[in-house]
C-alpha cells in the first residue's frame, strides 16, 4: 500500500495533521495502537490559542465544553487574585473552556475520518525504513504484520514517542520535563477555574477545572529534576531514586487537598469516595526543537516535546505544529524537516524558551507573589494577564516586535461561534 502521509497517532495533534495534509491535496493514513473513544489523561483545559485552531478545523465545541468565566489564583502566602474572562469581549465569547479529552479527541478524529483520512486502529507501528524516495512504515506484528509505503510520516504518538526514538537515538528516550496526577470529582455545576501555586510544590502548582455538566477535574503538576522542583517533591523525588511513582505523586495529591482553600474549593468531598481513580501522566515540558524532524520524517505535539514549561498547556501548541506540519509537507520543499523547524521556532519555539526562563522566577515564593502584585495592579493588568495566561496572544509577544502591529493586541478573540456571533474583542 502507498501514501503520501502516514500520521502515527490519533489524538490532537495526529488528527489535525490528517485535517490539514488533506486540505493540502495530500493521501493520508492515520495508525494508533488504541481504538477510539478512548479516554486520555489530562487536565482538559482548553486556551484560547486551542480553540482557535479547533475552528479553523471546521469543528464546532461551543456545546460540548464548559466555558471559565472566572479565574481565581491563589499563590503561596495566601494572596488571591481574580481575573476577569469575558472583559473586553462580546457576550458569549470564551476566552478559555474545559473539554474532557475522552469527547475533545474523539470529535477530532470523526473531523479526521470526515475529511477523508484512512483510520487504523488497534496496530502499532513496529519500524521505520527512510530512503531518498520515501519512508517504509512497518507495522502489527506476526500474521498480521504489513508495510505501507509513504512519501513522509508524522509522528503525533506522544510524550514517549516511538516514532521519535526511531529517528533521534537514544535521546528520543528522555524522561519529560513534568508530571501529573489529575483526579474527577463530584461537585455542582461552576464556571470558576482555581489555579493554586503552593510554597512547597513551585514552580508546580494544583488545578481544579470545572467539568461539563458538573464535577470538576482536580490535580498537581511538579518539575520531576531536583534542581527545578519544590521542597516537599524534591523529598519525593529524592526517596524514589530520582524517578517520580504513582504512590509518591499521589502523596503529593493528597497534600494538596489538605489545604484549607482547595477543601473548601471541592466542598468537601472526599476523593475516595465521590470520584473517579487517580491517574498520573507524564508531560514533555522541555522544548528542544533540534530534534522536530528527520529527512522526510516529522513530529508534532508532545512527540516534538512543544508542552508550554511554564503551565503544561500542550493542546494549543499540538493543533498549531499539526498545522505547521502538513503545511510544510504540502509545500513540497526539498528538506521538510528544516523548514518545518524553522517555522516552528519563528511560531512557538521563542514563546517555548519564554516560559523555561519564568520557571526561574516561579522557583521562589517572591517571584510569584511579586507576579501576583503586577497581574493585581488594575482592571488592565488583570484583563491582560488573563489573555496571556490563557494564550489569546502569543507567550513572548512583549518581546519579540516582528509580531507588533496595528490591531496585533485587538483580534477577533478566543472563539467564535457557528452562527458567526460571539468571539469579537471591542
Amino acid at each position: 500500500m502507498h501514501t503520501d502521509v502516514v500520521v502515527v497517532g490519533a489524538g490532537p495533534a495526529g488528527s489535525a495533521t490528517a485535517v490539514w495534509a488533506l486540505r493540502q491535496g495530500l493521501e493520508c493514513i492515520v495508525v494508533d495502537k488504541a481504538e477510539f473513544p478512548r479516554d486520555k489523561t489530562c487536565g482538559d483545559g482548553l486556551t484560547a490559542s486551542a480553540m482557535r485552531e479547533i475552528e479553523m478545523l471546521g469543528l464546532d465545541v461551543s456545546g460540548r465544553v464548559q466555558p471559565v468565566r472566572h479565574t481565581v489564583l491563589t499563590g503561596p502566602y495566601g494572596t488571591r487574585v481574580e481575573l476577569p474572562m469575558d472583559a473586553g469581549l462580546e457576550p458569549g465569547a470564551m476566552m478559555c473552556a474545559v473539554m474532557a479529552r475522552l469527547e475533545l479527541d474523539h470529535a477530532l478524529l470523526d473531523a479526521a475520518r470526515a475529511a477523508g483520512a484512512k483510520l487504523r486502529e488497534g496496530v502499532s507501528v513496529t519500524r521505520l525504513v527512510q530512503d531518498e524516495d520515501g519512508v517504509a512504515v512497518e507495522m502489527g506484528s506476526g500474521a498480521g504484520r504489513e508495510t505501507i509505503s509513504a512519501r513522509w510520516v508524522v509522528g503525533a504518538d506522544g510524550a514517549y514517542s516511538a516514532v521519535r526514538k526511531a529517528i533521534a537515538g537514544p535521546d528520543g528516550g528522555r524522561m519529560p520535563g513534568m508530571h501529573a496526577v489529575r483526579q474527577y470529582l463530584d461537585s455542582p455545576p461552576s464556571d470558576v477555574l482555581s489555579v493554586f501555586f503552593p510554597a512547597e510544590l513551585l514552580p508546580g502548582y494544583g488545578w481544579i477545572f470545572p467539568m461539563p455538566g458538573g464535577g470538576v477535574n482536580i490535580g498537581v503538576g511538579v518539575q520531576r529534576s531536583e534542581e527545578d522542583c519544590g521542597v516537599v517533591c524534591r523529598e519525593e523525588l529524592s526517596r524514589a531514586k530520582g524517578r517520580f511513582t504513582l504512590g509518591a505523586l499521589g502523596r503529593l495529591y493528597r497534600e494538596f487537598l489538605r489545604i484549607p482553600e482547595v477543601a473548601e474549593r471541592i466542598g468537601g468531598v472526599d476523593p475516595d469516595d465521590g470520584g473517579d481513580r487517580v491517574w498520573a501522566w507524564p508531560i514533555p515540558s522541555d522544548p528542544d526543537l533540534s530534534c522536530v524532524g528527520r529527512g522526510r520524517v516529522l513530529l508534532v505535539g508532545d512527540a516534538a516535546r512543544l508542552v508550554d514549561p511554564m503551565t503544561g498547556e500542550g493542546i494549543g501548541q499540538a493543533l498549531v505544529s499539526a498545522r505547521l506540519a502538513a503545511e510544510t509537507l504540502g509545500a513540497g520543499v526539498a528538506d521538510p524537516a528544516v523548514a518545518y523547524r524553522t517555522r516552528l521556532d519563528l511560531h512557538l519555539g521563542r514563546d517555548l524558551r519564554f516560559s523555561r526562563r519564568l520557571l526561574w522566577v516561579m522557583k521562589h515564593r517572591r517571584g510569584v507573589e511579586w507576579g501576583f502584585k503586577v497581574a493585581g495592579l488594575n482592571d488592565w493588568t488583570r484583563r491582560n494577564v488573563a489573555r496571556w495566561m490563557y494564550e489569546d496572544y502569543p507567550r513572548a509577544y512583549v518581546f519579540t516586535p516582528d509580531r507588533w502591529g496595528r490591531f496585533s493586541m485587538r483580534g477577533r478573540g478566543a472563539y467564535q461561534f457557528a452562527d458567526g456571533t460571539g468571539g469579537r474583542l471591542r
